[in-house]
C-alpha cells in the first residue's frame, strides 16, 4: 500500500474558494489566477478541502511590495524600510 501524503491545507479563505472555483468550475477562473489549473485536480481537491474556521480572509504576499519597487512604485515602503519600520 502506498504511503499517501498529507494534505496541503489553504492558507486563507480566498485562496481555498479559488481552489474550489479551479475545481470545480475551471471557466469561471479569472485570467490572473490561471496558473491554478495546470495543478492535478487532487491537489485542488486538498486545498479547496480546508476547513474555513480559523483562516485570515487573506494573506498579504511579499510579492506585491517588491513587484512596487521595482516597478518604482515603492518608494514610501524604501523610505519606510530606511528608518526601521515593516
Amino acid at each position: 500500500m502506498p504511503i499517501k501524503e498529507d494534505k496541503v491545507p489553504a492558507k486563507s479563505i480566498a485562496q481555498q474558494k479559488l481552489m474550489a472555483i479551479a475545481k470545480h468550475s475551471p471557466s469561471k477562473v479569472l485570467p490572473k489566477n490561471k496558473g491554478v489549473l495546470e495543478m492535478s485536480k487532487e491537489s485542488l481537491g486538498d486545498f479547496a478541502s480546508t476547513k474555513l474556521k480559523g483562516l485570515p480572509q487573506r494573506v498579504k504576499s511579499g510579492k506585491n511590495v517588491l513587484a512596487k519597487i521595482v516597478s518604482g512604485k515603492g518608494s514610501s515602503i524604501l523610505r519606510g524600510i530606511a528608518k526601521g519600520r515593516n
